[in-house]
């Protein structure tokens, strides 16, 4: 009852107050609602640019898959040799091994008016077998979340 009896009061006080010239709103009304609008306006702008992000990630993944099936499809040899050798004990060798291979050339060439900066292959437990940055071969990336 107190709730409604406020809520009587508050409006029968904004009704009260003096009207805007150019409109028939009363101008309390107008000051107490332009907070109310502009948080709406920020949350819309924010769901907005989250939508847009997602969007951008999914055409950027799209598109990185499409790029890694071509390379694979195209460059079976060069990829199956690499990924047919067993870096055991020896990661330094790896850069023998793409040089060997090719891929490295092949790769660069590929990507070169893309905005790819950087292409990595891995093995099956995690461990990157082909990058084109070589302080990342031999890395073991199974614990990262991109590798899931």
């Amino acid at each position: 009852m107190q709730k409604n009896r406020f809520a009587q009061i508050l409006f029968g006080f904004l009704a009260r107050l003096p009207l805007c010239r150019s409109c028939t709103v009363p101008i309390a009304f107008a000051v107490l609602a332009l907070p109310v609008f502009i948080l709406i306006a920020m949350h819309v702008m924010n769901s907005e640019q989250e939508s847009a992000t997602r969007t951008l990630v999914q055409v950027t993944q799209t598109q990185n898959e499409n790029m890694a099936r071509t390379l694979a499809n195209t460059y079976q040899e060069p990829i199956s040799y690499l990924l047919a050798f067993d870096i055991g004990d020896a990661p330094e060798l790896l850069p023998i091994a793409i040089r060997r291979s090719g891929l490295g050339l092949i790769v660069r060439d590929a990507i070169a008016n893309t905005s790819v900066s950087n292409l990595k292959l891995y093995d099956n437990s995690g461990v990157t077998l082909f990058s084109l940055d070589e302080d990342n071969l031999g890395e073991n990336v199974s614990a990262c979340e991109c590798f899931a």
